[in-house]
């Protein structure tokens, strides 16, 4: 098969793959600052995806350089906690301008609320097993 050919085909997969993680093209658009046209153009195979682009989403998303390019089955996996959301872009632009003091206390209560919803988590497992446990006695008796 030509380079061009499986190339593009990469890129349009990836794409696919990585628009699964944004409830619209507009929002995936906002993220990565590709226009939604472009975006159902390449999709469409109306137009193809160039190297301009395809580093524009790598970059924009955190992708490794040359991710767009890789085989889709070829270890080019990508999961919902390794691209930034458009709420996540926007929290981590608004971070960088925030004084030193600042995001130390941006930190300490981002901290404090991840322990929070992990004892929450765990509270809902422990009642979760308990109510199953009640169940179980109550099945076998």
């Amino acid at each position: 098969m030509d380079y061009l050919i499986e190339l593009r085909r990469r890129r349009r997969e990836n794409l696919r793959r990585l628009l699964c993680n944004y409830p619209t093209q507009r929002d995936f658009s906002e993220a990565t600052g590709v226009a939604v046209a472009q975006i159902s153009h390449i999709l469409t195979g109306f137009r193809e995806m160039g190297d301009v682009i395809a580093r524009q989403i790598e970059g924009a998303l955190s992708l490794p350089m040359l991710w767009m390019d890789q085989p889709v089955d070829g270890g080019n996996q990508v999961s919902e906690s390794s691209v930034i959301s458009m709420d996540e872009r926007k929290l981590l632009d608004s971070y960088r301008y925030l004084s030193a003091q600042h995001k130390d206390l941006v930190m300490d209560l981002t901290l404090a609320y991840c322990k929070i919803d992990k004892v929450e988590e765990i509270e809902q497992k422990s009642q979760n097993n308990s109510n199953d446990a009640a169940a179980l006695h109550v099945y076998h008796n």
